[in-house]
């Protein structure tokens, strides 16, 4: 069994993992940082980019005054997006993206077999041609896509040969449904077909609950726009007030922990208290695999017996655990 990465290098920084990344739009109440709220990393979708093109001239972090990472997917579902893989390459390089997604289609249920296999095909292609271009220090992240177990490992395994190492596993569905034990069986299904030095990224993951399971068994990086989604329906979510060491420790995590919410009348309100209880949340399981008591931070924060079913079926999926991560490494002194 092999201990779970703690960091992520982006340029010259280094993200502590898991981290969890607000999905923005140009509505500026989902710019967390005017809302006196800080995170390490944010994702924006081209095409919410590309709807001004104004927006497309300058780097993306000097256009929106933020100063941490930015992720930049295809924003299209797709092929649906405004632009080509490589097009779209470019102008994540334009932007100066530390993480760009590259363009994938997703294999519709709907669709025939025969279809399903083209838009993999297609998925692959480009991931294999953007792979050999120049892109400085940006990293590149692609998407694992298939409507069956054998395509997802298929398509996980011909993506990580092509050398990219940030892997994207949809997720969204899962989340929103609290379809939590499809969704583990999911992230499993590509996460035993990936070299263990991936970086696996849970796309649209804004559950607090699956985001725990998840990074119990591996995952990294977490984004979703469910904050502001569920904002809109003028639901807030509660307050989690759980300290993963039992006791506050005096770091500077603490002072997110412990930071209490303000009075909830407005959308922007709303917003700010659903993003602050996921960051919350994103902090704790940080501080929960650094300290190695991940496991017991999970069995107090969630049913004991759903815990062990999911257990039980990470074993079947993966007897020898040689891809399931469960423990931080020990830290030097």
């Amino acid at each position: 069994m092999k201990d779970r990465r703690l960091t992520l290098t982006l340029g010259a920084s280094r993200l502590r993992l898991p981290q969890f990344a607000p999905t923005v739009f140009l509505d500026k109440s989902t710019w967390f940082w005017k809302l006196d709220l800080s995170a390490k990393i944010m994702l924006i979708s081209y095409d919410v980019l590309a709807a001004r093109p104004a927006l497309l001239r300058e780097p993306v972090r000097k256009t929106l005054g933020f100063t941490g990472k930015v992720i930049i997917d295809s924003g299209g579902f797709g092929r649906q997006s405004s632009a080509n893989a490589r097009q779209l390459h470019d102008a994540q390089q334009r932007l100066r993206a530390d993480v760009g997604v590259v363009l994938d289609e997703i294999p519709l249920l709907s669709m025939s077999k025969q279809r399903q296999e083209q838009v993999l095909d297609a998925n692959l292609r480009d991931s294999r041609t953007i792979a050999r271009l120049p892109r400085g220090r940006m990293q590149l992240e692609v998407v694992i896509h298939g409507t069956t177990r054998l395509q997802q490992q298929t398509a996980a395994r011909e993506l990580a040969a092509t050398g990219i190492r940030i892997f994207g596993v949809p997720m969204s569905r899962y989340s929103q449904y609290r379809q939590y034990a499809q969704g583990v069986d999911r992230f499993l299904t590509a996460r035993q077909a990936l070299p263990r030095s991936a970086v696996i990224h849970a796309l649209g993951c804004g559950s607090r609950t699956l985001m725990g399971l998840l990074t119990y068994f591996g995952a990294d990086l977490f984004d979703s726009s469910g904050y502001f989604r569920t904002a809109t329906y003028g639901k807030r979510l509660d307050p989690i007030t759980m300290c993963v060491l039992g006791k506050p420790a005096g770091k500077t995590e603490c002072d997110l922990c412990q930071t209490k919410q303000r009075v909830v009348k407005t959308l922007s309100q709303y917003v700010r208290n659903n993003l602050l209880e996921t960051l919350k949340e994103a902090t704790r399981l940080r501080c929960a695999c650094e300290h190695r008591v991940l496991d017991e931070y999970l069995r107090e924060r969630l049913k004991k017996t759903a815990l062990r079913t999911l257990q039980a079926r990470a074993d079947e999926i993966d007897p020898q655990r040689q891809v399931v991560f469960y423990r931080a490494p020990r830290r030097e002194n």
